[in-house]
This record gives C-alpha cells, structure tokens and sequence, in this order.
C-alpha cells in the first residue's frame, strides 16, 4: 500500500471511529433513537416480537448473537473468536469486501480485539459456522435476510441507527433463558388483553422515557392514556397530545396527594382518639371554655382549634340560639 493510500485508509478509519463515537455517546439518550426504537418495538410487536436490549459498547453484534443462541449477551467474545478464526481459515471468501483497501491480516487483527464493531463479514461468518441463517429487522425496511442454509433455523436481530444491533425474541420472552425459536412464517397476530397491556406499558414507557426525561410513573400514566385513546397509540398521536396527556397526569397527581393528605389526617384523628380514650378523657364533650384559634382542639385531634372544630362549634352555638329562641316564643 502506498504512502497516500495509507495517510486516506488512516483517515477513513479515524473519520468512522469518530461518527461511530459521536453517535454512540447520544444513543441511549437521544430522543431521534429513541424514537425510532420505540417504533420498530411497534412494527415488531404486531407479529408477536420484541425487542431485548444489549448492551452497546462495541460488542454489540455479537452480544446479540450470544443471546439468541444462548440467552444471554455474556459469551460475545466466544462467538467474536468463531467469527474471526473462520474468516481467517476462509480468506479468500473475505479478504475482497475488507473496505479502503486495508490488508486482510491488519483487518482481522483489528476485529480481533473486544469493543471492535462489527458488520456484514462477522454476520455471514457466524451465520456459515453456526450453521443458521440471520433475518435483521429494520425500522419501516423489509427484513434484510442472510440465508446460507435451507432449512435450518432462524436467529433475529434488530438493526437501529446504522450503528446498534439488538436481539429480537417473542413477546414474553426477554429473559435470560435459551430463546424460543421464533417461527420461519411470521404472520400478525390476534391482540388479547394482555398484549394490548403491553402495548400500552410500552407507550407509557415509551413517554417518560422521551417526551419529557425521567419525568411521572409509568402506572400514573396508563390510565391517562387510555382515557385519551381507545387504543395503544402511535407516536405521533403521542407527540400531539403531549401538553394534554401533561396537564391530565398532573391533575390527577394533585388529586390523589389531597386524598392521602386527609387519609392522613384522619388516620391521625383516630390514633389521638383511641390515646385518650385509653387516658379516659370524655371525648367529643365539649368543654365550657372553648380553646383560643390556635390552641389545640379541645376533640383531642392534635390540630388547632381554628382548623379543626371551630366552624362546627359555631354552627352548634347557632342551632342552640335558635332553639332557645323558639323556646321562649312558647312561653304563656
């Protein structure tokens, strides 16, 4: 390689390494990839799929290969090494799509070290020695299909913003258990109330996450959505309603702190009753000398008068004046 083509390759390298970075620094927290993974959750679940995140540090393909075959991210560098070595065993298979001209021994030496990202060449090697075909799922893309074997079984990855590879398994299982085997056929399925559930959990998560930061509870907001949309929504009716959605979460937010406020109060009231019923203070007789406002009530509440009883002790007073009144009309 001459002096100039290697001063371009080095560039070339340097200027990828610094879109990737650039790119992988906002990722997780960027409303654009967020949104768009929130979309691509909704395009996968109307055939029963969804997405299992993993980790994205350079390894990001072959933490996903690792869960779909194992159920777990944790053996990646196992299947970087199944990835590299057969490509170095097949190298006239792989050494012409190394890009920018860069020599086949320089490139799998890069490959070879962990947080290296990988692509096309390390899905058809791994596709080829683990004897499956990989279907990579893209956001309003058809599936992009590696197909080596006929009737071997498929693995599902997703693909997100050019640069992150996620594992794909059936909606209800994300754990860390060997995946079940997705179906070679995908067809939509038939909602029940329990993946429509899911569907509004993934809104909601989907809103406190993007919409406005680490803002609300997921619980709190469910029921706010469904009382805005008949069904799950999709992102731009979400987009749209976002001040409403806001301003009905916070009212019912306001709502629910009065009603544990007197919930409070009252627990309170019982608590100092039951004391000085104990103590065998005649509760609830109202004394000759009513308390100052900001004396405590004289009810054994623990709260001041002017908050607690004066209002009632007025009305009584006045009921009492009236009675009187009509008592003494009736004098002969």
């Amino acid at each position: 390689m001459g002096k100039k083509r290697r001063e371009k390759h080095k560039l070339n390298q340097k200027e990828r390494k610094t879109n990737r970075r650039e790119r992988g620094g906002r990722r997780f927290n960027d409303q654009q990839w967020k949104t768009e993974k929130f979309k691509l959750k909704q395009q996968l679940n109307k055939f029963g799929l969804d997405i299992k995140e993993i980790s994205g540090d350079g390894n990001c393909l072959f933490r996903a290969i690792s869960d779909q075959i194992t159920g777990n991210e944790n053996s990646h560098s196992e299947y970087r090494v199944l990835a590299i070595e057969f490509m170095r065993e097949n190298s006239e298979d792989f050494s012409p799509f190394v890009e920018d001209d860069e020599p086949f021994d320089d490139y799998i030496k890069r490959m070879s070290k962990l947080g290296t990202w990988g692509g096309n060449m390390e899905l058809q090697a791994l596709s080829l020695v683990l004897n499956v075909n990989i279907k990579i799922h893209r956001l309003g893309e058809p599936i992009w299909e590696i197909t080596n074997f006929d009737r071997e079984r498929s693995i599902h990855l997703s693909y997100h913003d050019g640069d992150h590879y996620n594992s794909v398994r059936l909606r209800g299982d994300l754990g860390d258990c060997e995946p079940i085997i997705i179906p070679e056929q995908l067809e939509a399925v038939k909602e029940n109330e329990r993946d429509a559930e899911i569907r509004w959990r993934t809104c909601a998560e989907f809103f406190v996450d993007t919409i406005n930061g680490v803002w609300g509870k997921i619980e709190s907001l469910i029921p706010v959505m469904k009382k805005f949309y008949q069904n799950p929504p999709d992102f731009e009716e979400v987009l749209e309603d976002t001040q409403e959605i806001l301003s009905e979460v916070k009212k019912n937010e306001n709502e629910t702190q009065k009603s544990e406020d007197k919930r409070k109060d009252g627990q309170i009231y019982e608590e100092k009753k039951e004391v000085n019923q104990k103590k065998n203070i005649c509760y609830g007789k109202k004394p000759s000398k009513l308390p100052n406002n900001k004396d405590k009530c004289w009810c054994g509440s623990g709260r001041i008068y002017k908050k607690c009883c004066k209002a009632t002790d007025y009305l009584r007073e006045v009921e009492e004046e009236k009675i009187i009144s009509r008592m003494e009309s009736l004098k002969i």
